[in-house]
């Protein structure tokens, strides 16, 4: 894999009473392994205030995390068949969030990766939507 990258983020989030959310992004970003962990940073631009939210994912053959810092903080985790629980930091105040995976593909080639999660989002303790989140990784080719 290359260091330079770019990173397909699909996402579709189930709210019960709301149609479904989905969310589909290509961004540029770098990739890195360090200690049996693979890295890859990027940075994503809100379309609400242009503000810039600096993300990293941290992954292995059995978990992902994605780490989120700027005006809104989050450190999400996925693990198959495990609840993690974290703060989501924004101006408006922290509310608490809990992830919990039912399903996690982590597949690595030397050119590409896939990383797929279907999983349970709670809120300050409650339930508050089932979600699936694709994530391609793939290198950037130099001329």
């Amino acid at each position: 894999m290359t260091k330079d990258v770019m990173i397909r983020i699909k996402g579709l989030q189930y709210a019960e009473g709301q149609e479904a959310d989905t969310t589909d992004l290509m961004l540029p970003g770098q990739y890195f392994e360090r200690d049996g962990l693979n890295f890859v940073k990027y940075d994503e631009i809100m379309e609400e205030d242009g503000e810039k939210i600096r993300n990293l994912l941290k992954f292995n053959d059995r978990q992902f995390t994605v780490i989120r810092r700027g005006s809104m903080e989050s450190t999400m985790t996925f693990e198959k068949g495990k609840k993690h629980r974290s703060l989501y930091r924004t101006p408006f105040g922290n509310l608490e969030i809990g992830t919990f995976a039912t399903r996690l593909l982590i597949l690595k080639s030397d050119e590409k990766i896939r990383i797929e999660a279907d999983y349970d989002l709670e809120l300050n303790g409650s339930h508050a939507a089932e979600n699936r989140i694709a994530i391609t990784i793939q290198s950037v080719k130099k001329a």
